[in-house]
């Protein structure tokens, strides 16, 4: 909900991140989630999509990044900007010159017992045959964004480090 845009700008600025976007929701939408469980989270996700279509359709030149959990139906949000990429999947993602106009990286949750990630390995295989990568930490998130050339030697360097202290 925007009532916490301006600390999450704070934040960003203070990790040296001066320009992103931050598409956010609504109060409503997160109460329906609350109340409605899956239901709701389908409702966040398709809200998610609409907001992130009429963004990129103001900057169709853009690459995004799109970080999220297994948690609140950012998987399928993943998966559906994935396919707004020509055709979908790791391959087709990337353009002629360069990453892929959009990534996805989502951070696997635990289940209840707070040991087991949430995704069996099968899905994810299958998510990252669709282009989405599916991680444990933000050391390997920060490796696979450095392989993809999204990520600099320096910010690499930087989130190990952030993962080590």
């Amino acid at each position: 909900p925007g009532v916490y845009e301006a600390q999450t700008r704070r934040d960003l600025l203070e990790a040296g991140i001066s320009e992103a976007g931050i598409l956010g929701g609504d109060l409503g939408t997160v109460l329906q989630a609350a109340i409605l469980g899956k239901e709701g989270h389908a409702a966040m996700g398709e809200r998610k999509a609409q907001r992130f279509a009429a963004f990129r359709e103001l900057h169709p030149e853009a690459r995004y990044i799109f970080l999220g959990d297994t948690g609140e139906a950012d998987v399928d949000f993943a998966t559906g900007c994935l396919m707004a990429n020509e055709g979908g999947g790791p391959a087709a993602a990337s353009n002629a010159t360069g990453p892929p106009a959009c990534t996805a990286v989502i951070h696997d949750v635990t289940d209840e017992t707070g040991v087991y990630p949430k995704t069996p390995q099968h899905e994810r295989a299958e998510l990252l045959r669709r282009g989405v990568l599916v991680f444990d930490s933000y050391a390997s998130a920060a490796l696979r964004l450095h392989e993809l050339g999204l990520l600099g030697a320096e910010g690499l360097r930087e989130a190990a480090q952030g993962c080590h202290d």
